[in-house]
């Protein structure tokens, strides 16, 4: 497989709430890249969005796109917390990524809202 650089729409709401269950992004292959940018947005409070979802939204990573795991965040955590009523804006700068793929997975607790996340994979310089 080809090695893909650039920028890509990971989970697209389409602005209808998409969170009423767990979600996985397709995968994207990192090998051989500078680093991943990750923009996650959750809306919970616009009038497009019912604003209930909870849960918690991980960057996991894969050598064989089969063993997924999460990525720990400096702080320690492993996932964004997503809170009932409650908008969620991060922009992820990820580098020195020892793995070949990237996906974000976000684990459902309770209600629904609307999850957005871009990614850019930064080519070698």
């Amino acid at each position: 497989m080809a090695q893909l650089f650039g920028g890509g729409h990971l989970i697209d709401s389409d602005t209808t709430d998409n969170m009423g269950a767990d979600v996985t992004s397709n995968w994207v292959p990192i090998e051989g890249s500078h680093g991943v940018g990750l923009e996650v947005k959750v809306d919970n409070t616009s009038t497009a969005s019912t604003g209930t979802a909870a849960g918690t939204i991980a960057v996991q990573v894969s050598n064989s796109t089969s063993n997924w795991t999460a990525l720990e965040f400096s702080d320690g955590t492993t996932s964004l917390t997503v809170s009932s009523g409650t908008d969620v804006t991060k922009a992820l700068d990820l580098v020195d990524l020892n793995w070949r793929f990237l996906r974000v997975f976000y684990d459902r607790t309770s209600g629904d809202g609307i999850l957005d996340v871009y990614a850019y994979v930064r080519r070698p310089k």
